[in-house]
């Protein structure tokens, strides 16, 4: 009975120590999951993986070796006096392996586990330049980081004593490294969609930007005659109306003007389209000169031209009129050589706060009224629709 009670009791002792692996495993392997769902680069994710293994497990140091293009670069190590510090800077520049160089080239080359029991024997160990003798590793074991079967880097972990590992840690890094390569995986996919996603952000609002500026180029164009540059019927009605509804609430006159070109037929045909659209814009560039910046200047078409004056009473308005035709009569215009004489007939309305409300078509048929009156009176001159 005895004996059988001490054969148990060592079976059990026998099992503790696989079960503290077992647990630290379970554990490590947890943990290097839960890194999946944290936000961060490539470099925080491995340190992060080389944290949670150290942790867990009965090592000394660790280290992580990318490949980039033919070479294995260090990218990060981590012992217990690093785990000290959350912000290590790296005082010398990362070690390097060659494809099939040493143990970690070789586990690249081989793409399975390698361990070196004793480095000090080992012929596979190679000691770098730089390295003290005195931080050679007594045992090592070296892993292939992979994912969706393309070689990410190697894993090593490493331990002062000989032949410490065993294949419990070998069981262990497989499962782990698995792990870790799609974590790296990811974390790079997602990182691809991230500048992809920037990228077309950028993309997609500098088109934005240029779409807005076309729109508001092309509405500015709408409103706009394109020979004269002067506004056009569809800004003249509603912009108007805005005016006479303000006029109608503070009480204020206003005056309208028609201007027809005298003649203008004549110069057309004279001297051609090319004249005619000239005498059109020295015209417009006076008229612009001419008015105040309240006013609403508008070619209403061909050679007619609309010029709205708020605050003006009738006598203003037509003193403002024969200013503009005294200064279309002496304009300059000079086409190929020839002096080009213009006059233009103008029909002024007006409306009184007494009037009622103002109604632009109203204003619009008494102005027509008097232009008229003007042309049959002999032209070049300015009447008045009162």
């Amino acid at each position: 009975m005895n004996t059988e009670y001490t054969v148990k009791r060592e079976s059990a002792e026998d099992l503790g120590p696989q079960f503290l692996e077992l647990l630290n495993s379970l554990s490590a392997l947890r943990s290097l999951v839960a890194l999946g769902s944290l936000a961060q680069d490539e470099n925080s994710l491995i340190r992060s993986a080389l944290k949670v293994l150290i942790q867990n497990q009965d090592m000394e140091r660790c280290s992580v070796f990318l490949l980039q293009g033919n070479e294995l670069v260090n990218a990060s190590g981590l012992d217990w006096e690093d785990m000290l510090d959350d912000n290590p800077v790296k005082k010398h520049a990362p070690q390097r392996f060659q494809i099939g160089e040493g143990v970690i080239g070789t586990t690249a080359q081989s793409r399975t586990i390698q361990h070196c029991r004793n480095c000090h024997e080992d012929p596979r160990f190679q000691v770098k330049q730089g390295q003290s003798s005195n931080n050679i590793p007594g045992s090592l074991m070296c892993a292939p980081i992979e994912a969706a079967g393309e070689l990410l880097g190697v894993l090593n972990i490493s331990h002062p004593q000989p032949n410490f590992f065993n294949e419990w840690h070998q069981r262990l890094l497989i499962v782990y490294c698995g792990i870790l390569g799609q974590l790296i995986s990811n974390n790079r996919l997602l990182r691809r969609m991230e500048r992809k996603i920037r990228l077309r952000t950028t993309e997609l609002e500098s088109a934005l930007g240029e779409a807005q500026l076309l729109k508001a180029k092309y509405e500015h164009l709408s409103l706009r005659d394109e020979m004269t540059g002067l506004y056009n019927r569809r800004y003249f009605f509603p912009a108007t109306e805005k005016i006479l509804a303000r006029a109608d609430r503070n009480g204020e006159a206003v005056s309208l003007a028609l201007l027809d070109l005298d003649r203008f037929k004549s110069i057309n045909d004279r001297y051609g389209h090319a004249g005619g659209d000239l005498v059109l814009q020295k015209i417009a560039t006076m008229l612009q000169n001419a008015v105040r910046q309240s006013d609403i200047l508008a070619r209403f078409g061909g050679e007619e031209f609309v010029l709205l004056m708020p605050e003006t009473d009738c006598e203003s308005g037509k003193s403002l009129a024969e200013r503009i035709r005294q200064s279309i009569q002496s304009l300059p215009i000079i086409y190929q050589n020839h002096h080009i004489n213009v006059s233009v007939s103008i029909g002024v309305s007006c409306w009184r706060p007494s009037e009622g409300h103002p109604q632009l078509e109203a204003m619009l048929r008494e102005a027509d009224a008097a232009l008229y009156k003007a042309k049959r009176s002999g032209r070049n001159q300015v009447v008045v629709k009162c």
